[in-house]
């Protein structure tokens, strides 16, 4: 009796043990994709590249009513409001430039806009959003180590001036501790950071709508008291 109990044991373990392989291997079988799809991780969980967005791709709104006005921003870049307009304070991508100041502004100016008068102007133009046209000014130069590099937008309306500005300023690499050899990647980085900042600052200066002032404030007769800034 005892050795056919223990045959009987020994059945059933087998049985139990045959049936959990069986369970696992369903488990662990390829679906539609196929074996390839587990291993690639292609299946119905997966975020697809169109899911997937990067940070400088995603947008916030600035409005105020008062100066009549909203643009769209880089949510990366940090605002502050102010009673004439907003700053907005862009975050450094690279791991090691020497950019000391990289900000845009926006200002709203009683009166006729006008650029400040430098002599350093590497272009002038004009950028024509719809029925909206904005004179901008490019000024870039190096005084004592320091490259400077400001993009003006300016738009008139009645006699209201909307200013707008990209402005930063970088150290000489060496002057910060880095080597000569140094220099180039420095430069480059820094070069490439100010230039991705000024086409997003583009993109906001395009993203410029007017709003409706708060009822009995019309724009054109609002005066904040800031002045623009400027070299």
């Amino acid at each position: 009796m005892k050795k056919q109990s223990t045959i009987w044991t020994v059945v059933i373990l087998a049985v139990i043990i045959i049936a959990i392989i069986f369970v696992v291997r369903s488990h662990m079988a390829p679906g539609p994709g196929g074996a390839a799809s587990m291993i690639n991780g292609n299946n119905s969980a997966s975020v697809s590249p169109t899911e997937t967005t990067k940070l400088s791709s995603s947008l916030s709104k600035f409005q105020n009513e008062e100066l009549g006005f909203s643009v769209n921003y880089p949510t990366s870049w940090q605002i502050e409001s102010a009673p004439a307009g907003a700053t907005f304070i862009i975050p450094d991508q690279f791991p090691e430039t020497t950019i000391g100041t990289l900000e845009a502004s926006i200002q709203v100016i009683p009166g006729t806009c006008a650029f400040p008068p430098v002599v350093s102007v590497k272009d002038k133009g004009q950028l024509n959003v719809g029925s909206l046209t904005f004179d901008t000014m490019t000024i870039q130069n190096s005084v004592q180590g320091r490259g400077y590099f400001d993009h003006f937008y300016s738009l008139q309306n009645g006699n209201v001036c909307y200013m707008f500005l990209l402005d930063s300023v970088t150290l000489n690499p060496t002057t910060k501790g880095f080597s000569s050899s140094d220099v180039p990647k420095i430069t480059a980085n820094n070069q490439s950071h100010i230039s991705d900042a000024d086409a997003a600052f583009n993109d906001v200066v395009k993203s410029f709508t007017f709003v409706a002032p708060p009822a009995g404030e019309p724009e054109t007769s609002y005066h904040p008291t800031a002045t623009s800034t400027g070299k």
